[in-house]
């Protein structure tokens, strides 16, 4: 009779070590009271989809993954916090860096990381695998004796020496989507100090964890680049589910199914889809395309194809608008200059400034537009903050110079007076360039969409004080040279 000899078994120690060895997603899931002792691990089957895209990006199945998911879902703490460790765990050699849009954000989930590799549950299994350096030990950047390093920065902060693997994780700030300009500011940086840090260009491994916050984010900057994508919405979209290059896919089967009852609730995402649409179609859904503007819209616009400057020989009436900053302030708010022209019932945006200007340099762009477009006869000029200063040093130099309001009229609201304009909007009656001939158009759009949330509204406050004071002119017939083609409208 043969008796099993159980000291040949592994023990159970030995068999979660194994398990969590060959699993991030096991790793996750034992490891997890450790950073989070009086917090219970709300699992589901999203977490399994982040932690194989994850693996298969250290195996080298994946060499660029963007996941993109609602926040408070646990992506940070696979993609920012458990992965190095988990990595160590087959092979201690490699280095990772870590961006984020705050250095207090990165500077956190280094912390955690490192707390985890402390922890005398991860001595227990692997400490023997390597040890963490004394020289080079902080709170953004640790390194073992195996040549492992993990590095981490804020978005523009990168100056290290490059990385086997490079995570973004949260890119943007959440309040960036009202700001054009803090969204470029992004892309340029992740493509001019980020996207190459690479200690093998030939062998890329890049993964970027986010919640989708715009149309022009990061996300759909290397989306557009070809970026495996993980979407984990929250409601199932089966028009937008797709299988990925390891074959996973969706498992929800029914329109609006939830991705983790657990997390949020059917009641929970009701109340975020009354309350707060477009931030649920952006960051719950992974879909701000879905934001159409609060008060004009982002597909409402009509476009010429014409150059601008050939477009002003069309008009009947052109005119000046200017926005001014803050007498104390000229670097909280921007100066906005445009020039409108009016053809018909139909408006057109023929030039346009936004810039932060101090008083001199106000007085020096409506010198400048003047000279550009001396047909703009009227230059109306918001009479308060620089505006006033502005007309009166100007008034003897050059002509047109008009304040706005009338005097003694009141003006309304920014918001009433931007309703009071959008109809003309919504007919299909104000035209700007070409966006792809003319480079300001988007980020233009995206103010006027953003508003009244966006970072700047003087693009708006132009705007509308031009089309009130041109709305004022008495119509006459377009010039002969328009006749009767309108090949350059779209």
């Amino acid at each position: 009779m043969n008796h099993l000899d159980l000291s040949d078994l592994p023990s159970l120690d030995e068999i979660e070590s194994e398990l969590a060895s060959r699993s991030l997603y096991e790793f996750n899931r034992v490891s997890w009271p450790i950073l989070n002792p009086t917090e219970p691990l709300i699992d589901g089957w999203h977490l399994q989809a982040i932690s194989d895209h994850l693996q298969a990006v250290f195996h080298g199945h994946i060499q660029n993954l963007l996941i993109t998911i609602a926040p408070r879902m646990s992506k940070s703490t696979l993609g920012s916090i458990k992965f190095t460790p988990w990595v160590w765990t087959q092979d201690p050699s490699w280095s990772f860096m870590y961006v984020s849009f705050s250095r207090d954000l990165a500077s956190d989930h280094s912390v955690k990381c490192r707390r985890l590799i402390e922890s005398s549950w991860y001595q227990r299994h692997w400490g023997h695998l390597f040890r963490l350096t004394s020289d080079q030990n902080e709170k953004m950047k640790f390194s073992n004796d195996k040549r492992g390093v993990r590095e981490a920065y804020g978005m523009g902060g990168t100056t290290g020496s490059g990385a086997r693997i490079i995570v973004v994780d949260d890119p943007h700030d959440v309040k960036d989507w009202t700001s054009p300009t803090k969204l470029k500011r992004t892309l340029d940086t992740y493509d001019a100090s980020v996207h190459n840090r690479l200690n093998n260009p030939n062998d890329p491994r890049r993964v970027m964890i986010m919640q989708r916050i715009s149309e022009r984010d990061l996300g759909m900057h290397v989306a557009r680049q070809g970026w495996e994508h993980l979407m984990l919405p929250t409601e199932y979209d089966p028009k937008r589910s797709k299988a990925t290059v390891l074959g996973w896919k969706d498992p929800r089967q029914r329109p609006g199914e939830l991705l983790c009852p657990k997390r949020f609730s059917a009641e929970q995402v009701r109340t975020e889809k009354e309350k707060r649409p477009r931030i649920f179609a952006s960051q719950h859904q992974q879909n701000p395309s879905t934001d159409a503007g609060a008060i004009f819209k982002r597909n409402l616009w009509r476009f010429y194809s014409e150059d601008p400057r050939t477009m002003g020989q069309h008009m009947e009436t052109q005119l000046q608008s200017w926005d001014c900053a803050f007498k104390d302030e000229p670097l909280s708010s921007m100066v906005a200059g445009q020039v409108w022209g009016k053809m018909g019932g139909n408006y057109f945006l023929l030039d346009r400034r936004l810039e932060h200007l101090s008083f001199v340099g106000t007085v020096a762009a409506v010198r400048a537009m003047t000279q550009l477009w001396p047909k703009a006869r009227a230059k109306v000029i918001e009479d308060k903050a620089n505006g006033t200063a502005v007309i009166n040093t100007l008034k003897d130099e050059i002509s047109g110079l008009i304040p706005w309001p009338p005097k003694g009229e009141r003006m309304d609201s920014k918001i009433g007076r931007a309703w009071s304009v959008q109809p003309l909007q919504q007919a299909g009656n104000l035209y700007l360039p070409d966006p792809q001939k003319v480079g300001w158009v988007e980020e233009f759009i995206e103010y006027c969409a953003s508003f009244p949330d966006a970072e700047f509204d003087d693009d708006v406050d132009a705007l509308t004080q031009a089309l009130q004071y041109i709305e004022q002119i008495p119509s006459s017939s377009a010039p002969l040279a328009v006749g009767n083609g309108t090949r350059w409208l779209k």
